[in-house]
């Protein structure tokens, strides 16, 4: 099932909330790593500190780290640890909703979680496309209906993602 989704609905609210939150959480991500001399870029999108750590960090902070901690491999802080509690708190500082930051947020409220499912959510040129294909029996738990989901064709939902990709190509091409 392929939708494009009405932004004034709560879906649509909640998914334009998670972009804004999601862009303030990578803004203060880097300058949360930068302050606190972490020397790794890569982390994870979580409400709690998880880092790819580099040789250096672990050797900083390697006794803040959820064991086992080895280079290159994403590891948690301990929950009570002062990095940990510093992240927690810049969260709040910052006006991070820690429980949207990664695009799963948005939809949970909209999808059965059991019998597993194929999805994506995503938005072109300010319009939020749905891609929601349950396995097995699941399909109509949820309401999916109109005004709030407007149900498209397959091959118009791949043809915005292919035209938007060959326009991203070209305007990479031209610079």
């Amino acid at each position: 099932m392929h939708f494009i989704i009405n932004n004034d609905s709560k879906m649509g609210q909640r998914y334009w909330k998670f972009k804004e939150n999601q862009k303030k959480f990578f803004e203060y991500a880097k300058i949360f790593l930068d302050d606190n001399g972490l020397e790794t870029n890569e982390y994870g999108i979580w409400p709690y500190l998880t880092i790819v750590p580099t040789e250096k960090d672990i050797e900083k902070y390697g006794k803040q780290m959820r064991t086992p901690v080895r280079a290159g491999r994403m590891v948690h802080f301990r929950k009570n640890c002062k990095l940990q509690k510093l992240w927690i708190e810049g969260l709040k500082e910052n006006s991070i909703d820690a429980n949207l930051i990664d695009r799963r947020d948005v939809i949970m409220p909209y999808v059965p979680w059991r019998g597993g499912f194929t999805w994506n959510v995503f938005d072109i040129d300010g319009v939020i496309y749905f891609l929601y294909q349950p396995k097995g029996e699941d399909k109509d738990l949820k309401d999916f209906s109109e005004p709030d989901f407007k149900e498209i064709k397959a091959s118009e939902y791949y043809k915005v993602i292919e035209e938007h990709e060959a326009k991203k190509a070209a305007d990479k091409s031209n610079d």
